[in-house]
């Protein structure tokens, strides 16, 4: 899906911005090496049209599935779940627990606002959090390692799939008027029954692959190392991250079952 281009050189002379870095975001998906023609990188812009990105895939989703009957109120049933199993359990008082499913039925409809100021910190967080495990692992297995601003800038060009994803699958859920039709291991989970567990492996699909994949075979083509570092590269920070997400599901399970 994703390769090297043998004829990239990975030096890049000092000299002014490119003019081309948008380009950078068509070619990670299926190009991932041809990126490094279009450095320099102006960083800041580049990491910017990223988490412009993020924000507006999460808004039009957000949108997309409030507008629909079916997935908003699947998606209530969902995020109320956990509530009900931590009274049914004795973890939490009824009355508090019919309180807080008050609250979050009169609060849980779509407001721009609302969900701008939720996803914009979250999203330049997430970015920043993702290129420090990317550089930090990058620095043990490439011997020409990059810096933190460009790895920023190829992380940032990532999240380009990371977005084109979040769309698609709330397309597919629109249409399909069920949350559990998706191209994840969230599939094979009944969400009723486990919605921490629904949540984690909602986060184990196709994209999450695509997305690291294409970062690392990006930096590697910049530093001049094999496609076997880039797919090692790639490995430990998707573990990481699935290990990541894996331990907060298992957290918020805990404290409700």
């Amino acid at each position: 899906m994703t390769e090297i281009q043998p004829e990239i050189q990975p030096e890049i002379q000092p000299g002014p911005v490119s003019k081309s870095w948008l380009l950078g975001f068509k070619d990670i998906f299926f190009t991932p090496g041809k990126i490094i023609r279009h450095a320099p990188f102006p960083v800041g812009k580049v990491a910017a049209t990223a988490l412009l990105m993020y924000v507006l895939s999460a808004i039009l989703s957000a949108y997309i599935t409030d507008s629909s009957a079916a997935l908003r109120d699947e998606n209530y049933l969902l995020r109320a779940r956990p509530i009900e199993m931590a009274q049914q359990n004795g973890k939490l008082p009824k009355a508090k627990a019919e309180e807080q499913l008050r609250d979050m039925k009169q609060n849980y409809r779509f407001v721009l606002s609302t969900a701008l100021t939720a996803t914009l910190p979250i999203g330049a967080v997430w970015l920043l959090a993702t290129t420090a495990l990317v550089w930090l692992i990058q620095n043990f297995l490439l011997k020409e390692s990059l810096t933190f601003t460009y790895t920023l800038a190829f992380v940032s060009f990532g999240n380009a799939i990371d977005a084109a994803g979040n769309l698609f699958k709330t397309i597919l859920h629109y249409i399909a008027g069920k949350l559990w039709v998706d191209p994840s291991l969230a599939a094979f989970t009944n969400a009723y029954d486990h919605p921490f567990l629904f949540a984690f492996l909602s986060r184990v699909d196709v994209f999450i692959i695509w997305q690291y994949a294409a970062v690392a075979l990006a930096i590697c083509a910049y530093a001049n190392a094999g496609r076997r570092k880039a797919y090692l590269l790639a490995a430990v920070v998707i573990t990481i991250i699935l290990l990541y997400f894996g331990a907060g599901a298992y957290y918020g399970a805990s404290l409700v079952e």
